[in-house]
């Protein structure tokens, strides 16, 4: 791998990027070390949602490409979900 970045869209329509990484790093490792993954779980753990009159955490839902992996990292932080295409390994 060369590079890496992340980009997100919020609900909202609001969109952004992480800063670039470049030279060898591993799906597993960019996960854990760019940050994003552990600020989803505390914004997630700050702004509980009320369903039936009881308060409660949503996790997050990451969506990746095929070939992306990190479902491990996003189940570890905080139970996140991830998305992959049915065919991804």
């Amino acid at each position: 791998n060369c590079f890496k970045g992340g980009v997100f869209v919020q609900l909202c329509g609001w969109m952004g990027t992480a800063p670039l990484w470049t030279g060898a790093v591993s799906d597993t490792d960019y996960n854990k070390r760019a940050g994003y993954i552990k600020e989803q779980h505390q914004f997630a753990r700050d702004d509980l949602v009320m369903v039936d009159g009881v308060r409660g955490y949503r996790a997050f839902l990451n969506i990746y490409d095929k070939g992306y992996r990190a479902k491990l990292v996003a189940h570890r932080e905080g139970e996140q979900l991830v998305l992959q295409p049915d065919f991804a390994e």
